[in-house]
């Protein structure tokens, strides 16, 4: 039976690094200084493969942690709020590892009876087993991350 590891593959750090050595690689790196034309750094755009753009504003911090109830997200190309989601994951980087390609926001979200994305006020609808509700992934390129202003303590003062 195979198992699986997480593990952190870099370059040796010179004398005195004491981190595991593995044998060399295959294949050769030949280093390059980067010419910004080049075709090799051409990637799909967000929009070859995402449902769309996303704004999302986090709620401020309190007690110096943001918390996830709160949360606004607003399709960045209709302002249209978004507010059938049931879960958002936030992806950074793609398979070539952080920094490789656009923020995205996985969304898990209900949908219509079709598997488009459940507008504001529309009904829901079961599943196929009818205990649940359709829900469907969505990916989201991330236009915009924003915080909201913090509430004012005193509830006097408009409150949250």
């Amino acid at each position: 039976m195979a198992a699986s590891v997480e593990l952190v593959v870099g370059i040796e750090h010179g004398e005195g690094c004491t981190c595991q050595r593995l044998a060399p690689f295959e294949y050769t790196i030949t280093p390059v200084v980067v010419d910004r034309a080049c075709p090799g750094l051409k990637r799909p755009t967000p929009r070859d493969h995402v449902d769309g753009r996303l704004i999302i504003t986090w709620p401020a911090a309190s007690f110096g942690v943001v918390n996830g109830w709160g949360v606004t997200l607003h399709d960045a190309d209709t302002g249209e709020q978004i507010v059938t989601v049931t879960r958002l994951a936030i992806v950074l980087g793609d398979d070539e590892g952080f920094g490789g390609g656009p923020v995205e926001a996985v969304l898990t979200a209900l949908t219509d009876a079709n598997g488009k994305l459940l507008p504001a006020g529309a009904p829901v609808v079961p599943d196929e087993t009818g205990e649940g509700f359709r829900t469907a992934v969505f990916r989201y390129a991330v236009s915009e991350m924003r915080v909201a202003e913090p509430c004012p303590s005193n509830p006097a003062d408009g409150g949250c």
